[in-house]
């Protein structure tokens, strides 16, 4: 029956010593476990630390023992030494008083027994260590015990019972030291996430929560103009905009499966007021490649401003800086379009080039800013002639473009006409000035069977000279139809 009572006993001890949430707690629990159930008055702990060095982190049994040794810090080569000459008993390190000539080191040595300390009796320069290991043997601590409870060299019984407590002890801190420096990683990473320069996301990938926000940073909920428990409530694709949506679920789902470990494109969120945001997303997923990943964790970046210039920049490059029309770069693309177009639906395109009649006229007659002010005019009005599909371009100085897909060759000199008549009505500028530009217009059509050049359709188009006008007033002529 003891025995049984003593194996309960041992395993609640071990139940403690694995129990502690902390590294503190747990070593303080195994010096209270030798004291309590090997059969030690004194137990101390010391704990490796950085540089090779151990600190004594718990003591029990004894307050003047506790008070001499807590928080003192021991080279781990002293303990080495000492190890080198002692007496191995199993997985313990047993030194005999006058084995090392000098023991001051120790920090605190029990009082002298009364009696003689002959044969088997503990004398207090008497030390066993327990060096405490890891389940790999790394040394994480030593365990040292002192004045046993019968006065004499602990039996074989006794010191399989601290070799059982050791062995506990050493996986226990181990334990406790991971757990310590993941809480140190999941500390760092809170840290780092929640002041990060750029939006931070936790996305879950498990099925029955999948895409769902688990964690935003303050710099995300900026970005997408909305509070935190808002976010938290939505799944990554509900904060998408729908033109992106069904490719940020394949992503998210490849990430998922392991087929893929990272993505990086740019896509849409829809703030909180309904407008769109455009963001540079990495995703990065927690599993392995081929394995399922339960979530992912996003890097987003506000590119609004960035896009926005750059589409400036586009438009610069591609229109006419005065009238906003497109310009001959841009012009020269649609016009490739256009053939392949008319090659592929069988239907025939029109290119019309738009002169303006003796326009050297008006900007002698009143000058080059007005003339300019003419020629936003007449651009203006020529883009709201055409349909909407239509393009049109500024070439030159008075000259202009329209390119048009699918126009018979009576639709052709509909639009024309329309185009004529347009640009002929009378002009009043501010300050009172008044004027009429007309137009020569030529016309080339765009076959399905043909393989002209941008340029050639261009030439071809443009209305030979002995239709002009050259003053500039009253000229309404078209050629080529």
């Amino acid at each position: 029956m003891s025995a049984i009572i003593g194996a309960h006993r041992l395993h609640q001890v071990i139940i403690g010593v694995h129990g502690a949430p902390q590294i503190a707690q747990t070593v303080q629990a195994i010096t209270d476990a030798v004291v309590t159930f090997a059969g030690f008055d004194v137990a101390a702990l010391s704990v490796l630390g950085s540089g090779e060095v151990l600190e004594m982190v718990a003591v029990s049994g004894s307050e003047e023992a506790r008070s001499f040794l807590l928080g003192t810090k021991k080279a781990r080569q002293l303990y080495e030494d000492e190890f080198a000459v002692a007496d191995v008993w199993g997985k313990l390190l047993f030194v005999p008083h006058g084995r090392v000539s000098d023991a001051s080191g120790r920090g605190w040595i029990p009082p002298s027994p009364t009696g003689r300390t002959r044969g088997r009796r503990w004398h207090p320069l008497d030390a066993l260590y327990a060096p405490l290991h890891s389940p790999t043997g790394t040394l994480v601590g030593v365990l040292s015990v002192d004045l046993p409870i019968n006065g004499r060299r602990p039996g074989r019984r006794q010191r399989e019972l601290l070799e059982i407590l050791a062995l506990q002890a050493g996986a226990a801190i181990d334990n406790a030291n991971i757990t310590e420096q993941l809480r140190a990683s999941e500390r760092l990473f809170r840290r780092s996430f929640d002041r990060a320069g750029i939006g931070m996301a936790l996305i879950s990938l498990a099925p029955d929560n999948y895409g769902r926000y688990l964690r935003v940073n303050p710099m995300f909920c900026r970005i997408v103009g909305r509070e935190e428990n808002a976010i938290l409530q939505l799944t990554s694709a509900q904060l998408t905009h729908p033109d992106d949506q069904a490719e940020d679920v394949r992503q998210l789902r490849a990430l998922h499966t392991g087929t893929e470990s990272m993505y990086q494109r740019d896509k849409r969120y829809i703030k909180g007021d309904g407008t769109p945001v455009w963001v540079t997303i990495t995703v990065s997923s927690s599993g392995s490649p081929n394995r399922t990943a339960d979530y992912a964790i996003g890097q987003i970046e506000d590119i609004t401003h960035r896009r926005e210039q750059h589409q400036a920049l586009q438009h610069q490059a591609q229109h006419d800086p005065l009238t906003g029309l497109a310009n001959r770069t841009a012009l020269i693309t649609r016009l490739l379009e256009a053939v392949t177009t008319a090659q592929h639906t069988g239907s025939t395109g029109a290119v019309l080039f738009i002169d303006l009649d003796g326009f050297k006229t008006v900007n002698d007659r009143h000058g080059h800013p007005t003339g300019d002010q003419v020629l936003t005019i007449v651009a203006d009005r020529i883009a709201a002639a055409v349909r909407p599909e239509d393009l049109v371009a500024r070439i030159g100085g008075d000259e202009f473009v329209v390119v048009a897909d699918n126009l018979t060759t009576t639709h052709t000199h509909q639009l024309t006409t329309k185009i004529i008549t347009t640009i002929g009505a009378l002009i009043t500028l501010p300050g009172g000035t008044r004027l009429q530009v007309q137009a020569s217009i030529g016309y080339t059509p765009i076959h399905p069977a043909g393989h002209q050049t941008p340029q050639q359709l261009i030439a071809e188009a443009e209305p030979p000279r002995h239709v002009r006008t050259p003053t500039g007033l009253r000229a309404q002529r078209f050629a080529g139809l």
